[in-house]
Order: C-alpha cells, then structure tokens, then sequence
C-alpha cells in the first residue's frame, strides 16, 4: 500500500513542480512584426528593442490569468501537503483528517480547473493582440500549462480511484469519527474476547 501512497506524492509534486515553472515564465507567447519581436509571460515582456519588463497592464483577462494560475498553484501546494504522511512525522500532528486521498483528489481536480480557466482566458488575451503581429506562435510554458491541467485531471481521478479502494491503508475515511467508532469497536471486541478466554481457562 506505500506505493500507492508514493505515487500520490509523486503525481502531487510534479504537478507543483510545473504549475510553479509555468507561472514563473516569461515564455508564454511570442510576436514577430516587421518591427520588432515580442516574447511575453504572465508577468513580464521582453522585446528587442526595449528589452525586457513588468506587464504593469490592467487588462482583465490578463489579470484574471494570473489570478487563476495563482490558485492553481496554492491548490496544488495544498495536494501535496495533503498527501505526505505527517501524523507519522510529528506524533503530535492534530489533523490526520487531512492526510485523506479524497482531500488530494478535490485539491487537484480544483488545481486543474483553475489552470484551465486561465488558459483560457490566456487565449483571449492573446488573441487581442494578434492583428498587431504579423506572426504569433505559442511557447513552451502555454504549452507545459495544457500538460500540467491534465495532469491535475489525473492525479485527481487517481487519488478518488485511491480512497475508494482504501488503498493508501489508512486515513481514507471521509467521517474521522467512523475511524473512532471502528477502533472502539475493536478494542471492545478484543475485551470481549479475553474475557471469555480467562473464563474458560477458570473452569474445571
């Protein structure tokens, strides 16, 4: 059951890995004009003849962009903190109902639209822009974007596959106090059982 568990971990960081790589660059789209070329990202613009720069734009589809791969990005640093064993890390950890496979799976699949929706609106901002350009190709970050979403997709599917199963072995009850019951119940049951063990050890 580890493995299952890794590989929740796994999907999780790589998955943070990329949203964070594709927030933070500049390479999104590129502009080629008679007059100049044209690199753009979320949050900077870079160009031949000026060099490079902050996008201090207000543009709203360019501002809800961000906003969005920002959310993804926190959403997805939440799934991966949802899926690393903590409570056996710290004994003192007081939210094992967190550590739960459907947490990740909720966390990611959210993550996922969120990096959809902004590269959507990506599209529209782009798309703006383009009868300025004589040519405009996509770069490698909008593409990485598109991969990251569904990975998001996947991980999401996999950790719901992951706690219906109960296959990470433990905390995959979605009521914490079904656990409690369980143990009590268990623990009950043991009594039960050693009782009725000494008793019949006690007969003649």
């Amino acid at each position: 059951m580890i493995l299952y568990r890794i590989l929740s971990i796994t999907l999780a960081f790589v998955n943070f890995l990329l949203i964070l790589i594709a927030l933070l660059s500049p390479s999104w789209t590129a502009y080629y004009s008679n007059l100049d070329f044209l690199l753009i990202g979320l949050w900077t613009s870079c160009s031949n003849k000026f060099g490079c720069y902050i996008l201090a734009t207000f543009d709203v589809f360019l501002s809800f962009t961000r906003t969005f791969m920002i959310f993804a990005f926190l959403l997805s640093t939440i799934a991966l903190a949802s899926t690393v064993p903590w409570d056996m890390i710290f004994t003192t950890f007081k939210f094992p109902f967190l550590l739960n496979p459907l947490v990740t799976a909720i966390l990611s699949t959210f993550a996922g639209i969120c990096a959809l929706l902004s590269l959507i609106l990506f599209e529209i901002y782009i798309h703006e822009k383009e009868a300025a350009a004589d040519k405009n190709t996509r770069r490698w970050a909008a593409y990485l974007t598109y991969a990251t979403c569904v990975l998001f997709f996947v991980a999401g599917g996999y950790n719901y596959i992951v706690f219906k199963f109960s296959l990470w072995g433990c905390c995959t009850s979605s009521d914490p106090t079904v656990d409690q019951e369980k143990s009590a119940q268990d623990v009950e049951t043991a009594e039960s059982a050693e009782s009725e063990a000494v008793g019949l050890t006690k007969e003649p």
